[in-house]
């Protein structure tokens, strides 16, 4: 894949998940209404803070970059290893 082949069966899986993604998108949007119920008990919280490891860590980063972005309120994304090392202090009882 890094040489942008595919490798047997690759194909295949792809475009099994491709035929699924109906479903799963209206999974997703029939908890629409536990989403805002979320979303409304986090409209107070003053900051927040996304925790990512390996390949999880850049789509924590874009995720806080977005929730910045839109809500002008600070976003902060961190490896989880290093919650040890002082970003702990930054949780609060009421933190998201």
């Amino acid at each position: 894949e890094a040489r942008c082949t595919l490798v047997p069966g690759r194909a295949e899986e792809l475009a099994s998940a491709r035929r699924d993604l109906p479903g799963a998108l209206s999974e997703a949007l029939a908890c629409n209404a536990q989403v805002r119920d979320l979303a409304r008990g986090l409209t107070d919280a003053p900051h927040f803070m996304y925790l990512g490891r390996q390949l999880g860590l850049p789509t924590c980063r874009e995720g806080a970059l977005k929730l910045a972005e839109i809500t002008y309120r600070p976003a902060t994304a961190l490896p989880a290893g290093e919650m040890k090392h002082g970003p702990i202090a930054l949780i609060h009882q009421g933190a998201p």
